[in-house]
């Protein structure tokens, strides 16, 4: 007997937006870094098809530098899934397989651009999962509270 198991099919990226402004060139900049992930699903009768899109926020805090840099990143899965290996693929694996690739691309970004090579830490997917779906517990708790009260 065998089984079919879904494959994750990696179609490539694309960088759609890059935004870079440094006006102090004699030091480089000290600055926060801010990863936004989310996931889109192109054609809404097909969820098996998604993108993973990551929009990456870099801000100075000792001196005036920005920058932006914006990847889609095209996915299929390719065999039927129920929702907990589809939500695993999307928002565990999908960002696990392109992020190397975007701390590739800003390292020698900022490398071309005259600066030293900046390298993002690796983010643990997994992890990061578990503390949106937490998250989303207990703001579903807090609205049924609050749902409660003001039946009272």
């Amino acid at each position: 007997m065998s089984t079919n198991i879904p494959t994750l099919v990696f179609n490539g990226f694309k960088v759609t937006k890059v935004l870079f402004n440094r006006e102090d060139l004699e030091k480089d900049p000290v600055f926060e870094v801010n990863i936004q992930f989310l996931t889109e699903f192109p054609n809404p009768q097909n969820e098996l098809i998604f993108n993973s899109v990551f929009i990456i926020d870099m801000n100075g805090l000792e001196v005036n530098f920005n920058a932006q840099i914006q990847v889609v990143a095209f996915f299929k899965i390719d065999g039927e899934v129920d929702h907990n290996i589809k939500e695993n693929y999307t928002q565990i694996s999908a960002p696990s397989i392109i992020f190397p690739y975007i701390r590739a691309f800003i390292s020698n970004l900022f490398l071309s651009g005259g600066a030293n090579p900046i390298i993002l830490p690796p983010i643990n997917f997994i992890e990061r999962y578990h503390e949106s779906k937490q998250k989303k517990v207990s703001q579903d708790d807090k609205v049924t509270q609050d749902d409660s009260k003001k039946e009272e």
